[in-house]
């Protein structure tokens, strides 16, 4: 089926870090790749019926398969990922993970991440004797998958990042197919790639912001993409970043039980003798931001991408009126 190697150049700091315990060790890793490919798939996909939607997802990506009359067993992937350090461009160093905190100058509260400049090989691959079959008319054929993987890929670059703090604009990457879109063709752009990668006419341009033209409101259960804006010009990565963490910041000042912007909180479980369970059992609850904020290089420079998912916790739907989102993208453009 052959292979694709796409050059790629990180544009923000990249907090990405094997498996191992104590010190932190910058490593690109395969699996976080295909980690937010089968995230972006999922949610661009329209498809209400979640049950449908994972074996679609295993058989672009691998996983679990069961059924009711046979036993559950692993289906590999179609894609192999290749992600290595370009050994002729090596950037590292350290940065402060949330800017808004970490304001001090001595390098204390900083880690290890990769700088912008950094060059990785990524290679895209299927073996010859690869299996798959599309199970809906909406999945590539066969001879087209290495094409639709390449398209999810650009589309991931544009829209996600690697490593930490990725809904906050870390972790950033670039190609030279990238570069080489133009400011006025971005919009269309990604609304062509969504609709090659959900197999259907879900996504429309209008008037510069990509929409979901098949309503997310019937998805209730799920994330699914609402809006893509771009934002204004970016001249100053680090400048951007900061704008980005004070904004949230804001958002956290104003309190609320919950916050359509992502948030993390500890909820205790329920007495037990009358005393509370020990800290380290606590649940912890999480809602990772439905507002996700990127960057992307492109002809004329960097410019921030803005995707707006829609927002449940625990079943129950926030911010309909996408009102405190749109708040947090103002104030980060406005910035202080």
């Amino acid at each position: 089926m052959g292979s694709i190697q796409i050059p790629c150049k990180v544009i923000s700091p990249m907090f990405s870090y094997g498996n191992g315990k104590g010190i932190k060790k910058l490593e690109p890793r395969p699996t976080e790749l295909k980690g937010l490919l089968r995230y972006v798939y999922r949610i661009a996909s329209v498809e209400s019926d979640t049950e449908k939607l994972y074996k679609w997802e295993t058989a672009l990506f691998g996983g679990q398969t069961s059924g009711a009359t046979e036993k559950a067993k692993i289906k590999a992937s179609p894609l192999r990922l290749q992600f290595q350090e370009n050994k002729s461009r090596r950037c590292k160093g350290k940065q402060s993970l949330r800017r808004h905190v970490d304001k001090n100058t001595n390098g204390n509260g900083c880690m290890p991440c990769y700088l912008p400049g950094m060059m990785f090989d990524i290679t895209l691959s299927m073996l010859p004797r690869t299996e798959y079959k599309p199970i809906t008319s909406g999945m590539p054929e066969k001879k087209n998958l290495m094409s639709w993987y390449q398209d999810l890929f650009l589309l991931s670059m544009v829209i996600g990042g690697i490593g930490r703090r990725t809904r906050r604009a870390r972790g950033c990457m670039t190609t030279q197919m990238l570069k080489e879109i133009s400011r006025k063709e971005l919009s269309e752009w990604i609304t062509q790639r969504l609709n090659i990668i959900c197999g259907c006419e879900a996504y429309q341009t209008q008037e510069d912001i990509v929409d979901a033209s098949l309503s997310p409101n019937q998805i209730t259960n799920r994330p699914v993409i609402e809006q893509i804006r771009i934002g204004r010009p970016i001249s100053n990565v680090d400048d951007y970043l900061m704008k980005i963490d004070n904004a949230a910041h804001k958002t956290r000042a104003i309190k609320r039980d919950k916050y359509a912007t992502g948030f993390t909180k500890q909820k205790q479980k329920q007495k037990q003798n009358g005393k509370p369970k020990h800290r380290s059992k606590c649940l912890p609850n999480r809602l990772a931001s439905p507002a996700i904020v990127s960057l992307v290089e492109i002809k004329e420079g960097l410019f921030p991408v803005y995707t707006l998912v829609k927002a449940i916790y625990n079943g129950e739907p926030l911010d309909l009126e996408r009102q405190e989102r749109m708040q947090f993208l103002q104030d980060i453009e406005v910035g202080e």
